[in-house]
């Protein structure tokens, strides 16, 4: 098996079972595998933390940083008068 099968085959077992999202569980592996960092942002229920552990669970020392819930709006830009 080439390096693109075992790739193929490993994102088919971690977008299992998450319908129409599987673009975005591929996109944070690859960002992963690259070691890049990526920011995973969504409300209550969406699926993050099922994405992360999914991501997480295809490298054996996976640095996750988790900041908590996010609970204050973004900061207003002010306007030049």
């Amino acid at each position: 098996m080439n390096l693109r099968q075992r790739f193929a085959e490993l994102l088919q077992i971690i977008t299992k079972d998450i319908p129409e999202r599987e673009y975005y569980v591929q996109l944070g592996f690859l960002t992963a595998l690259i070691q890049e960092p990526f920011y995973l942002y969504g409300r209550p229920g969406c699926g993050s933390s099922l994405f992360i552990r999914r991501i997480s669970s295809a490298f054996k020392d996976a640095k996750i940083l988790k900041l908590g819930k996010k609970t204050k709006a973004a900061p207003r830009q002010h306007q030049r008068l």
